[in-house]
Protein backbone atom coordinates (compact mmCIF):
# COMPACT_ATOMS: atom_id res chain seq x y z
CA UNK A 1 0.00 0.00 0.00
CA UNK A 2 2.84 2.39 0.86
CA UNK A 3 4.54 1.73 -2.49
CA UNK A 4 1.30 2.45 -4.37
CA UNK A 5 0.74 5.64 -2.38
CA UNK A 6 4.32 6.77 -3.03
CA UNK A 7 3.98 6.02 -6.75
CA UNK A 8 0.80 8.10 -6.99
CA UNK A 9 2.56 10.93 -5.16
CA UNK A 10 5.59 10.70 -7.46
CA UNK A 11 3.28 10.94 -10.47
CA UNK A 12 1.60 13.96 -8.81
CA UNK A 13 -1.79 12.24 -8.59
CA UNK A 14 -4.35 12.41 -5.81
CA UNK A 15 -4.76 9.45 -3.49
CA UNK A 16 -8.42 8.74 -4.16
CA UNK A 17 -9.50 9.17 -7.79
CA UNK A 18 -9.19 7.04 -10.91
CA UNK A 19 -5.89 7.21 -12.80
CA UNK A 20 -4.52 6.40 -16.23
CA UNK A 21 -1.96 3.69 -15.48
CA UNK A 22 -0.28 4.25 -18.84
CA UNK A 23 0.26 7.91 -17.95
CA UNK A 24 1.83 6.83 -14.66
CA UNK A 25 4.24 4.56 -16.57
CA UNK A 26 5.16 7.43 -18.89
CA UNK A 27 5.85 9.70 -15.92
CA UNK A 28 8.12 7.07 -14.38
CA UNK A 29 9.98 6.55 -17.66
CA UNK A 30 8.60 3.05 -18.27
CA UNK A 31 7.82 2.30 -21.92
CA UNK A 32 4.57 0.40 -22.55
CA UNK A 33 4.13 -1.67 -25.70
CA UNK A 34 1.11 -3.66 -26.91
CA UNK A 35 2.07 -6.84 -28.73
CA UNK A 36 0.23 -9.78 -30.27
CA UNK A 37 1.43 -12.19 -27.58
CA UNK A 38 -0.40 -15.03 -25.86
CA UNK A 39 0.36 -14.04 -22.26
CA UNK A 40 -0.81 -11.60 -19.62
CA UNK A 41 2.24 -9.38 -19.87
CA UNK A 42 5.98 -9.05 -19.42
CA UNK A 43 8.30 -6.69 -17.54
CA UNK A 44 11.68 -6.13 -19.20
CA UNK A 45 14.29 -4.55 -16.98
CA UNK A 46 16.73 -2.28 -18.76
CA UNK A 47 17.28 1.23 -20.06
CA UNK A 48 14.58 2.17 -20.57
CA UNK A 49 12.49 -0.40 -18.67
CA UNK A 50 9.66 -1.81 -20.77
CA UNK A 51 6.25 -3.36 -20.15
CA UNK A 52 4.87 -5.60 -22.89
CA UNK A 53 1.11 -6.22 -22.76
CA UNK A 54 -1.02 -8.60 -24.77
CA UNK A 55 -3.27 -6.79 -27.25
CA UNK A 56 -5.50 -9.89 -27.16
CA UNK A 57 -6.69 -9.29 -23.59
CA UNK A 58 -9.77 -7.15 -22.80
CA UNK A 59 -9.14 -3.49 -22.03
CA UNK A 60 -9.78 -3.73 -18.25
CA UNK A 61 -7.48 -6.74 -18.05
CA UNK A 62 -4.73 -4.83 -19.86
CA UNK A 63 -5.10 -1.98 -17.36
CA UNK A 64 -4.65 -4.34 -14.43
CA UNK A 65 -1.78 -6.21 -16.10
CA UNK A 66 0.02 -2.92 -16.75
CA UNK A 67 -0.30 -2.01 -13.06
CA UNK A 68 0.94 -5.49 -12.13
CA UNK A 69 4.05 -5.21 -14.34
CA UNK A 70 4.65 -1.69 -13.02
CA UNK A 71 4.71 -3.28 -9.56
CA UNK A 72 7.65 -5.44 -10.65
CA UNK A 73 9.42 -2.23 -11.71
CA UNK A 74 8.67 -0.34 -8.49
CA UNK A 75 9.87 -3.20 -6.28
CA UNK A 76 13.03 -3.65 -8.34
CA UNK A 77 12.26 -7.16 -9.51
CA UNK A 78 14.13 -8.57 -12.46
CA UNK A 79 12.60 -9.21 -15.88
CA UNK A 80 9.55 -11.45 -15.62
CA UNK A 81 6.95 -13.10 -17.85
CA UNK A 82 3.37 -13.57 -16.65
CA UNK A 83 1.58 -16.35 -18.52
CA UNK A 84 -2.18 -16.42 -18.90
CA UNK A 85 -3.85 -16.91 -15.53
CA UNK A 86 -5.88 -19.83 -16.84
CA UNK A 87 -2.64 -21.50 -18.04
CA UNK A 88 -0.58 -20.74 -14.94
CA UNK A 89 0.78 -23.78 -13.11
CA UNK A 90 1.05 -21.95 -9.78
CA UNK A 91 -1.19 -19.48 -8.00
CA UNK A 92 0.09 -15.87 -7.90
CA UNK A 93 0.05 -15.81 -4.10
CA UNK A 94 2.53 -18.70 -3.99
CA UNK A 95 5.27 -16.42 -5.38
CA UNK A 96 6.12 -13.47 -3.07
CA UNK A 97 7.10 -11.25 -6.01
CA UNK A 98 3.85 -11.96 -7.87
CA UNK A 99 1.86 -11.39 -4.68
CA UNK A 100 3.57 -8.02 -4.16
CA UNK A 101 2.92 -6.97 -7.78
CA UNK A 102 -0.75 -8.03 -7.52
CA UNK A 103 -1.21 -6.12 -4.27
CA UNK A 104 0.48 -3.05 -5.72
CA UNK A 105 -1.81 -3.18 -8.79
CA UNK A 106 -4.91 -3.31 -6.62
CA UNK A 107 -3.86 -0.42 -4.37
CA UNK A 108 -2.63 1.90 -7.12
CA UNK A 109 -5.74 1.40 -9.29
CA UNK A 110 -8.28 1.35 -6.45
CA UNK A 111 -6.83 3.06 -3.33
CA UNK A 112 -8.57 2.49 0.01
CA UNK A 113 -9.54 6.15 0.33
CA UNK A 114 -11.11 6.14 -3.13
CA UNK A 115 -13.02 2.92 -2.45
CA UNK A 116 -14.40 4.27 0.83
CA UNK A 117 -15.50 7.48 -0.88
CA UNK A 118 -17.09 5.56 -3.79
CA UNK A 119 -19.18 3.51 -1.33
CA UNK A 120 -19.97 6.51 0.86
CA UNK A 121 -21.33 8.82 -1.87
CA UNK A 122 -23.68 6.03 -2.95
CA UNK A 123 -24.68 5.29 0.64
CA UNK A 124 -23.66 1.68 0.27
CA UNK A 125 -21.93 -0.44 2.88
CA UNK A 126 -19.20 -2.82 1.69
CA UNK A 127 -20.43 -5.47 4.11
CA UNK A 128 -23.98 -5.51 2.67
CA UNK A 129 -23.33 -4.48 -0.94
CA UNK A 130 -24.89 -6.62 -3.65
CA UNK A 131 -22.76 -8.24 -6.39
CA UNK A 132 -24.03 -5.62 -8.87
CA UNK A 133 -22.97 -2.84 -6.49
CA UNK A 134 -19.58 -4.44 -5.93
CA UNK A 135 -19.13 -4.59 -9.73
CA UNK A 136 -20.09 -0.91 -10.10
CA UNK A 137 -17.27 0.33 -7.87
CA UNK A 138 -14.27 -0.90 -9.94
CA UNK A 139 -16.02 0.46 -13.05
CA UNK A 140 -15.46 3.94 -11.64
CA UNK A 141 -11.74 3.21 -11.53
CA UNK A 142 -11.55 1.89 -15.11
CA UNK A 143 -11.08 -1.79 -14.37
CA UNK A 144 -14.67 -3.04 -14.24
CA UNK A 145 -16.21 -3.09 -17.70
CA UNK A 146 -15.40 -6.09 -19.92
CA UNK A 147 -15.98 -4.05 -23.09
CA UNK A 148 -13.04 -3.26 -25.32
CA UNK A 149 -14.52 0.07 -26.46
CA UNK A 150 -17.19 2.43 -25.24
CA UNK A 151 -20.64 2.27 -26.79
CA UNK A 152 -23.05 5.20 -26.61
CA UNK A 153 -25.43 3.08 -24.52
CA UNK A 154 -22.63 2.18 -22.09
CA UNK A 155 -21.49 5.82 -21.88
CA UNK A 156 -25.01 6.99 -21.07
CA UNK A 157 -25.43 4.31 -18.39
CA UNK A 158 -22.04 5.07 -16.87
CA UNK A 159 -22.84 8.81 -16.72
CA UNK A 160 -26.22 8.17 -15.11
CA UNK A 161 -24.73 5.89 -12.46
CA UNK A 162 -21.61 7.88 -11.61
CA UNK A 163 -22.36 11.47 -12.66
CA UNK A 164 -24.59 12.52 -9.74
CA UNK A 165 -22.16 11.04 -7.20
CA UNK A 166 -19.38 13.10 -8.77
CA UNK A 167 -21.42 16.31 -8.41
CA UNK A 168 -23.16 16.37 -11.80
CA UNK A 169 -26.81 15.92 -10.87
CA UNK A 170 -27.95 16.80 -14.40
CA UNK A 171 -26.52 13.50 -15.67
CA UNK A 172 -29.04 11.44 -13.69
CA UNK A 173 -31.47 11.43 -16.65
CA UNK A 174 -28.95 11.34 -19.51
CA UNK A 175 -30.16 9.27 -22.46
CA UNK A 176 -28.28 7.60 -25.30
CA UNK A 177 -29.55 10.06 -27.91
CA UNK A 178 -28.04 13.01 -26.04
CA UNK A 179 -24.70 11.22 -25.84
CA UNK A 180 -24.81 10.68 -29.62
CA UNK A 181 -25.52 14.38 -30.21
CA UNK A 182 -22.69 15.51 -27.93
CA UNK A 183 -20.18 13.14 -29.51
CA UNK A 184 -21.35 14.01 -33.02
CA UNK A 185 -20.97 17.72 -32.37
CA UNK A 186 -17.40 17.23 -31.15
CA UNK A 187 -16.66 14.60 -33.86
CA UNK A 188 -15.62 12.05 -31.25
CA UNK A 189 -16.13 8.33 -32.02
CA UNK A 190 -15.12 6.27 -28.97
CA UNK A 191 -16.76 3.16 -30.45
CA UNK A 192 -14.27 3.03 -33.33
CA UNK A 193 -10.55 2.27 -33.65
CA UNK A 194 -8.29 3.87 -36.20
CA UNK A 195 -4.88 2.27 -36.46
CA UNK A 196 -1.66 4.20 -36.78
CA UNK A 197 1.96 3.27 -37.28
CA UNK A 198 4.28 4.37 -34.51
CA UNK A 199 7.79 5.36 -35.53
CA UNK A 200 10.02 3.17 -33.36
CA UNK A 201 13.25 3.70 -35.26
CA UNK A 202 15.23 6.83 -34.43
CA UNK A 203 17.22 6.33 -37.65
CA UNK A 204 14.17 5.84 -39.89
CA UNK A 205 15.00 8.64 -42.32
CA UNK A 206 18.63 7.57 -42.68
CA UNK A 207 17.73 3.92 -43.29
CA UNK A 208 15.00 4.90 -45.75
CA UNK A 209 17.54 7.00 -47.63
CA UNK A 210 19.86 3.98 -47.84
CA UNK A 211 17.08 1.87 -49.36
CA UNK A 212 16.17 4.65 -51.81
CA UNK A 213 19.81 4.92 -52.86
CA UNK A 214 19.73 1.22 -53.80
CA UNK A 215 16.60 1.82 -55.88
CA UNK A 216 18.36 4.78 -57.46
CA UNK A 217 21.21 2.46 -58.40
CA UNK A 218 18.67 0.11 -60.00
CA UNK A 219 17.44 2.99 -62.21
CA UNK A 220 21.01 3.85 -63.24
CA UNK A 221 21.76 0.21 -64.13
CA UNK A 222 18.53 -0.04 -66.14
CA UNK A 223 19.33 3.10 -68.14
CA UNK A 224 22.88 1.90 -68.79
CA UNK A 225 21.54 -1.45 -69.99
CA UNK A 226 19.03 0.26 -72.30
CA UNK A 227 21.77 2.36 -73.89
CA UNK A 228 24.00 -0.68 -74.29
CA UNK A 229 26.63 0.68 -71.94
CA UNK A 230 28.55 -1.74 -69.75
CA UNK A 231 29.05 -0.72 -66.16
CA UNK A 232 32.71 -0.48 -65.22
CA UNK A 233 33.95 -2.60 -62.35
CA UNK A 234 32.32 -5.56 -60.68
CA UNK A 235 28.94 -6.75 -62.06
CA UNK A 236 26.04 -6.00 -59.71
CA UNK A 237 22.58 -7.48 -59.24
CA UNK A 238 19.96 -6.22 -56.79
CA UNK A 239 17.39 -8.49 -55.16
CA UNK A 240 14.41 -7.50 -53.04
CA UNK A 241 13.68 -10.27 -50.52
CA UNK A 242 10.98 -11.11 -47.96
CA UNK A 243 8.84 -13.93 -46.60
CA UNK A 244 5.10 -14.47 -46.89
CA UNK A 245 4.21 -16.74 -43.96
CA UNK A 246 0.92 -18.35 -43.03
CA UNK A 247 -0.32 -19.39 -46.48
CA UNK A 248 -3.19 -21.73 -45.64
CA UNK A 249 -3.63 -25.13 -47.22
CA UNK A 250 -7.43 -25.32 -47.33
CA UNK A 251 -9.44 -28.13 -48.87
CA UNK A 252 -13.07 -28.13 -49.96
CA UNK A 253 -15.52 -30.62 -48.45
CA UNK A 254 -17.79 -30.63 -51.50
CA UNK A 255 -17.05 -30.19 -55.22
CA UNK A 256 -17.09 -26.70 -56.74
CA UNK A 257 -19.89 -25.95 -59.18
CA UNK A 258 -18.83 -24.19 -62.41
CA UNK A 259 -20.71 -21.13 -63.72
CA UNK A 260 -24.02 -22.08 -65.33
CA UNK A 261 -26.25 -19.74 -67.39
CA UNK A 262 -29.47 -18.91 -65.64
CA UNK A 263 -28.38 -20.62 -62.41
CA UNK A 264 -25.25 -18.92 -61.03
CA UNK A 265 -22.86 -16.66 -62.89
CA UNK A 266 -19.83 -17.48 -60.71
CA UNK A 267 -18.18 -20.59 -59.34
CA UNK A 268 -20.26 -21.92 -56.44
CA UNK A 269 -18.36 -23.25 -53.43
CA UNK A 270 -19.60 -24.83 -50.24
CA UNK A 271 -18.91 -22.76 -47.11
CA UNK A 272 -17.32 -25.63 -45.18
CA UNK A 273 -13.61 -26.30 -45.56
CA UNK A 274 -10.82 -28.37 -44.04
CA UNK A 275 -7.46 -26.94 -42.98
CA UNK A 276 -4.23 -28.88 -43.59
CA UNK A 277 -1.82 -26.35 -42.06
CA UNK A 278 0.23 -23.47 -43.41
CA UNK A 279 3.33 -22.85 -45.51
CA UNK A 280 5.76 -19.97 -45.90
CA UNK A 281 6.89 -18.51 -49.20
CA UNK A 282 10.47 -17.19 -49.19
CA UNK A 283 11.15 -15.12 -52.29
CA UNK A 284 13.57 -12.63 -53.76
CA UNK A 285 12.88 -10.72 -56.97
CA UNK A 286 15.71 -9.51 -59.21
CA UNK A 287 14.96 -5.83 -59.74
CA UNK A 288 16.91 -5.76 -63.01
CA UNK A 289 15.38 -8.79 -64.74
CA UNK A 290 12.15 -9.51 -62.84
CA UNK A 291 13.20 -13.12 -62.15
CA UNK A 292 11.88 -14.51 -58.85
CA UNK A 293 13.98 -16.84 -56.68
CA UNK A 294 11.67 -18.75 -54.36
CA UNK A 295 11.33 -21.58 -51.87
CA UNK A 296 8.24 -22.90 -50.10
CA UNK A 297 8.86 -24.22 -46.59
CA UNK A 298 6.93 -25.16 -43.47
CA UNK A 299 8.77 -22.48 -41.48
CA UNK A 300 10.97 -19.46 -42.11
CA UNK A 301 13.89 -19.72 -39.71
CA UNK A 302 17.58 -19.00 -40.26
CA UNK A 303 18.19 -22.35 -41.94
CA UNK A 304 15.43 -21.72 -44.50
CA UNK A 305 16.75 -18.21 -45.14
CA UNK A 306 20.26 -19.58 -45.69
CA UNK A 307 18.85 -22.16 -48.11
CA UNK A 308 17.31 -19.33 -50.12
CA UNK A 309 20.62 -17.42 -50.01
CA UNK A 310 22.35 -20.51 -51.42
CA UNK A 311 19.78 -20.59 -54.21
CA UNK A 312 20.46 -16.94 -55.06
CA UNK A 313 24.21 -17.49 -54.74
CA UNK A 314 24.12 -20.31 -57.30
CA UNK A 315 22.03 -18.25 -59.75
CA UNK A 316 24.71 -15.63 -60.46
CA UNK A 317 28.34 -15.76 -61.62
CA UNK A 318 30.94 -15.84 -58.83
CA UNK A 319 32.22 -12.34 -59.62
CA UNK A 320 28.77 -10.69 -59.31
CA UNK A 321 28.00 -8.57 -56.26
CA UNK A 322 24.54 -9.39 -54.88
CA UNK A 323 22.78 -6.57 -53.06
CA UNK A 324 19.82 -7.63 -50.94
CA UNK A 325 17.02 -5.38 -49.66
CA UNK A 326 15.29 -7.04 -46.69
CA UNK A 327 13.61 -6.33 -43.36
CA UNK A 328 14.83 -6.83 -39.78
CA UNK A 329 13.48 -10.33 -39.22
CA UNK A 330 15.53 -12.21 -36.64
CA UNK A 331 16.47 -14.88 -39.19
CA UNK A 332 18.19 -12.23 -41.34
CA UNK A 333 20.57 -11.12 -38.59
CA UNK A 334 21.00 -14.33 -36.60
CA UNK A 335 24.35 -15.80 -35.65
CA UNK A 336 23.74 -18.72 -38.01
CA UNK A 337 23.07 -16.38 -40.94
CA UNK A 338 26.10 -14.19 -40.20
CA UNK A 339 28.30 -17.28 -39.96
CA UNK A 340 27.17 -18.47 -43.40
CA UNK A 341 27.66 -15.04 -44.97
CA UNK A 342 31.20 -15.00 -43.55
CA UNK A 343 32.00 -18.09 -45.63
CA UNK A 344 31.25 -16.26 -48.88
CA UNK A 345 33.88 -14.19 -50.74
CA UNK A 346 34.25 -10.60 -49.64
CA UNK A 347 31.75 -8.35 -51.41
CA UNK A 348 29.56 -11.22 -52.62
CA UNK A 349 26.54 -10.23 -50.49
CA UNK A 350 25.65 -6.72 -49.35
CA UNK A 351 22.55 -6.40 -47.14
CA UNK A 352 20.47 -3.21 -46.89
CA UNK A 353 17.82 -3.33 -44.17
CA UNK A 354 14.55 -1.43 -44.21
CA UNK A 355 13.83 0.53 -41.01
CA UNK A 356 11.54 -0.86 -38.32
CA UNK A 357 7.90 -0.59 -39.42
CA UNK A 358 9.25 0.24 -42.87
CA UNK A 359 8.74 -3.03 -44.70
CA UNK A 360 6.53 -1.08 -47.15
CA UNK A 361 9.82 0.22 -48.56
CA UNK A 362 10.61 -3.29 -49.78
CA UNK A 363 9.55 -3.62 -53.42
CA UNK A 364 8.80 -7.32 -53.17
CA UNK A 365 5.74 -6.47 -51.07
CA UNK A 366 4.14 -5.33 -54.34
CA UNK A 367 4.96 -8.68 -55.93
CA UNK A 368 3.47 -10.55 -52.97
CA UNK A 369 0.29 -8.50 -53.24
CA UNK A 370 -0.08 -9.27 -56.94
CA UNK A 371 0.79 -12.95 -56.43
CA UNK A 372 -1.78 -13.27 -53.64
CA UNK A 373 -4.53 -11.78 -55.80
CA UNK A 374 -3.74 -13.80 -58.92
CA UNK A 375 -2.62 -17.18 -57.53
CA UNK A 376 -3.37 -17.61 -53.83
CA UNK A 377 -6.79 -15.99 -53.56
CA UNK A 378 -9.57 -18.61 -53.22
CA UNK A 379 -7.02 -21.41 -53.69
CA UNK A 380 -8.17 -24.87 -52.53
CA UNK A 381 -5.86 -27.89 -52.30
CA UNK A 382 -6.01 -31.44 -50.97
CA UNK A 383 -2.73 -31.23 -49.03
CA UNK A 384 0.23 -29.03 -48.11
CA UNK A 385 2.27 -30.80 -50.77
CA UNK A 386 -0.24 -29.80 -53.44
CA UNK A 387 -0.21 -26.20 -52.16
CA UNK A 388 3.59 -26.15 -52.44
CA UNK A 389 3.44 -27.45 -56.01
CA UNK A 390 0.77 -24.89 -56.95
CA UNK A 391 2.81 -22.01 -55.50
CA UNK A 392 5.99 -23.09 -57.27
CA UNK A 393 4.01 -23.52 -60.51
CA UNK A 394 2.82 -19.93 -60.06
CA UNK A 395 6.41 -18.77 -59.56
CA UNK A 396 7.49 -20.64 -62.71
CA UNK A 397 4.69 -18.92 -64.65
CA UNK A 398 5.89 -15.53 -63.38
CA UNK A 399 9.44 -16.33 -64.46
CA UNK A 400 8.27 -17.31 -67.95
CA UNK A 401 6.88 -13.80 -68.34
CA UNK A 402 8.92 -11.72 -65.86
CA UNK A 403 7.78 -8.25 -64.91
CA UNK A 404 10.39 -5.71 -63.83
CA UNK A 405 9.06 -3.87 -60.79
CA UNK A 406 10.00 -0.20 -60.47
CA UNK A 407 10.15 1.98 -57.37
CA UNK A 408 9.22 5.64 -57.80
CA UNK A 409 8.13 7.03 -54.40
CA UNK A 410 10.60 9.71 -53.22
CA UNK A 411 13.19 8.36 -55.61
CA UNK A 412 14.13 11.88 -56.66
CA UNK A 413 15.12 12.59 -53.03
CA UNK A 414 17.80 9.89 -53.16
CA UNK A 415 21.12 11.58 -53.84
Amino acid sequence: MQAATATRAKAQLDQAGPICIYGVCETLGVVVRFNNINMEGMYQRGLPPRIHLSARRPLPRRTYNCAHELGHHVFGHGSSIDELREDAKAHPWEDPKEFLADTFAGFILMPIIGLRRAFSVRRWAPETATPAQIFTIPCEFGVGYPHELWTTRLLARHAREHGPAAGHACLANLVQGTVCKILGREEIKPHKVRYYLENRDAEFEQKMAEVLCVYREVEILKKASTKGKKKRGKPVTIVSYDEKPGIQAIATTAPDLPPKPGVHATFARDHEYKRHGTLSLLAGIDLLTGKVHALVKDRHRSREFIELLRLIDAAYPPNTAIKLILDNHSAHISRETRAWLATRPSGRFELTFTPKHGSWLNLIEGFFSKFARSVLRHIRVASKHELKERIMAGIDDVNRHPVIHTWSYKLADAA
